[in-house]
């Protein structure tokens, strides 16, 4: 995960810094960091982590998410993603990782 973050571009969003990289495995793997300033309860960041890779989960069985190219992904969440709703986040996922 550090090479992602280190080599590759990043795409800024209200709720996401998103860090893509090819991996050429055919799918696509996520990792999604809440970091630790955003909430100190480490209940409510696993609460908003397990959120947005159910978001995740649902776009790729909606066929939302492009398969074309396989990617990790790196969703680094920002300090709206704390008060944001799941359909706001979802609606900002869907921007993101539309093809």
């Amino acid at each position: 995960m550090g090479a992602i973050l280190k080599d590759e571009k990043s795409i800024a969003t209200p709720f996401f810094v998103v860090f893509k990289k090819e991996n050429g495995l055919g799918e696509n793997h996520y990792a999604v960091l809440v970091g630790k300033k955003l909430e100190k309860s480490a209940v409510k960041r696993n609460r908003k982590r397990r959120q947005i890779y159910e978001i995740v989960r649902l776009l790729e069985k909606e066929d939302l998410v492009p398969k074309t190219n396989s990617f990790d992904i790196v969703l680094l969440a920002r300090r709206p993603v704390v008060k944001a709703s799941f359909d706001e986040l979802q609606s900002s996922l869907k921007n993101i990782l539309k093809p």
